[in-house]
């Protein structure tokens, strides 16, 4: 992103920030979202960046209408409510909605309760009752089986993980100074030779259905145990990060709960979704998919280093080496 765009960007940010008059924002890479009353307003960030180019407005058109459809299939319409148009006048003054020259796109959501995300649940100490497990597997069994009725392409599936578990070789190389783990070459080698000997039990699954368009990164903080309970924020930007063997999606989100402190949650999970006749994973595929996701978060976490200006850089290392350490007891299980 060159400079003239920053700073237009930062105009935008600025009359958002006034004009909604937030009591809360989050910053991502990609995205910027400010909370305010019962709205969440969430606009793109005009980078690119290895896996997506927000550049243009036509593109964050795009991105921001593919959110708004892929988030509605599992979410609903009453999270997704709708996109707002960021105009300008000829004063240049800005305003939402209406008319005047197109500056930019809002994705517009119901705000969800802070206290009632997973993550936040799993922070204070506290640990989801049976019945939200029970209405998360409900939701997520209807939404796989619908997903089952498209199938993606065959073959995308483990292309993906394997240009990914390259680019988590030279990614975690390229940044290892930053890292104290001194095994980094042999993990993620580890990782590219595991996908490679999985290819014909994912080939399997494959012709099972059991690879779909999934959410594309299922997280303790992406899920809401309201009654009924809410999963958002699915992965707009790239087809190929939410296509996912239902198992490594579920893996994933297991990882996760576990490095939260939680490790009796992801099981539960995947057996009340066993029960509703989605089959879990063999123990050696799942440990392929748990260390393939091991490598790439902590690929991404060692990324925001690169950064011109990196948020909380003393965080993102400490996070990196759990996955790593994590990532080292799954590789000597695969031996």
């Amino acid at each position: 992103m060159n400079r003239g765009a920053d700073a237009d960007f930062d105009a935008r940010l600025a009359f958002l920030r006034a004009r909604l008059q937030p009591d809360f924002e989050v910053e991502t890479h990609s995205a910027h979202v400010f909370l305010a009353a019962d709205r969440a307003y969430k606009i793109k960030r005009p980078v690119r960046l290895s896996y997506l180019d927000h550049r243009s407005i036509a593109a964050r058109e795009h991105v921001c209408r593919e959110e708004l459809r892929l988030n509605r299939e599992l979410a609903g319409e009453a999270v997704y409510l709708g996109l707002l148009p960021l105009t300008g006048g000829a004063a240049g003054e800005m305003k939402l909605g209406g008319s005047g020259r197109l500056l930019d796109w809002i994705v517009v959501m119901r705000r969800l309760p802070a206290e009632r995300m997973l993550d936040a649940i799993l922070a204070r100490g506290e640990r989801p009752r049976d019945a939200d497990l029970d209405g998360l597997a409900r939701l997520l069994a209807d939404f796989y089986r619908a997903r089952q009725a498209a199938p993606p392409r065959k073959g995308l599936y483990l292309s993906h993980l394997r240009r990914e578990s390259a680019a988590n070789r030279d990614g975690l190389m390229a940044l290892r100074s930053h890292l104290a783990s001194p095994d980094l070459e042999q993990l993620a080698d580890a990782g590219l030779a595991a996908v490679e000997r999985a290819a014909a039990a994912i080939a399997e699954r494959e012709a099972a259905g059991l690879v779909i368009e999934g959410h594309g990164d299922l997280r303790p903080e992406h899920v809401c145990l309201i009654d009924p309970p809410i999963v958002f924020d699915r992965v707009e930007f790239a087809l190929e990060m939410r296509v996912v063997d239902l198992g490594d999606e579920l893996g994933y989100f297991d990882l996760e709960c576990r490095l939260a402190g939680a490790p009796e949650i992801g099981p539960a999970l995947i057996r009340r979704l066993a029960q509703a006749g989605l089959p879990p994973l063999a123990d050696d595929l799942a440990a392929t998919f748990c260390l393939f996701r091991c490598l790439t978060r902590a690929r991404l976490c060692i990324a925001h280093l690169a950064d011109p200006v990196p948020r909380r850089p003393e965080h993102w290392p400490v996070r990196a080496e759990q996955y790593l350490a994590e990532a080292r007891r799954l590789v000597a299980g695969l031996r």
